[in-house]
């Protein structure tokens, strides 16, 4: 059909056919770029907010004068000596790590009437006092008891054995020096 036409209509049609290709290739081109900008929008909104905050955090972090600078390292001495104070200066066992331990090594028939706790300057002591079923359950309580990592277990008094059934006892545990 286009060979038929005459040399004049043809170069019509061919400017046609291009004018029409151009303008179709311009519109996918159009459609790309507003599509790109579509999907890098909110991108680059975040990244904007976040360079906001960021700005506004390291201005409001800079201090402006001397004054500023000297109350903010006494705030930080301050501070210091506050997280000494909190810190535990020495290795002590603490009560309750004692305790902890000595509930962890008790059997079910074994009832706990007291639990003490004593620091003085020269030693630490837990004093557990109670009542064993039997002397059996006993004796295996302070065998668990003196397998402890961190406490070593003072024997039982004798008197504490000479009953079979509901024996009294009291032991005393040390912390074990490393």
């Amino acid at each position: 059909m286009f060979k038929l036409l005459t040399p004049a209509t043809r170069e019509e049609v061919k400017h046609e056919y291009f004018l029409r290709r151009v303008s179709v290739a311009m519109t996918l081109v159009s459609i790309l770029l507003f599509y790109i900008c579509v999907s890098l929008t909110p991108s680059l909104i975040l990244a904007r907010t976040k360079k906001d905050s960021a700005t506004l955090f390291l201005s409001t972090a800079r201090v402006e004068s001397e004054e500023e600078r000297g109350a903010l390292e006494t705030w930080a001495e301050d501070l210091n000596t506050t997280l000494k104070t909190l810190v535990r200066p020495t290795k002590e066992p603490l009560a309750y790590e004692g305790f902890r331990e000595v509930l962890k090594a008790k059997a079910p028939s074994i009832k706990i009437t007291s639990l003490r706790f004593f620091n003085s300057p020269d030693k630490v002591t837990v004093k557990v006092a109670g009542v064993a079923k039997d002397r059996q359950t006993l004796l295996t309580f302070q065998n668990n008891l003196k397998l402890l990592k961190s406490w070593s277990v003072e024997d039982i008094p004798v008197d504490s054995l000479t009953k079979d059934v509901n024996v009294d006892f009291e032991i005393a545990l040390l912390p074990k020096t490393p």
